[in-house]
């Protein structure tokens, strides 16, 4: 929901799961788009680096293989 929904999804979500569980759900989350973990970092007033999904990405991106 984080990665794909609008802005009215993520307001719902919120509303219904609380900002403590969406929280402690998107440190723990396998992966996350560059824009959502700067979002979620803003307005969880947290560091990149406490995320599950930023400690645990590629040192070095896969290629394209042509």
């Amino acid at each position: 929901m984080l990665n794909y929904g609008l802005w009215a999804d993520i307001v719902e979500l919120l509303r219904y799961y609380g900002s403590d569980r969406v929280r402690e759900e998107a440190l723990q989350a396998a992966y996350l788009k560059k824009k959502t973990l700067s979002f979620c970092c803003a307005i969880f007033d947290l560091q990149p680096e406490q995320f599950r999904c930023y400690t645990r990405q590629q040192s070095s991106p896969i290629r394209w293989n042509y």
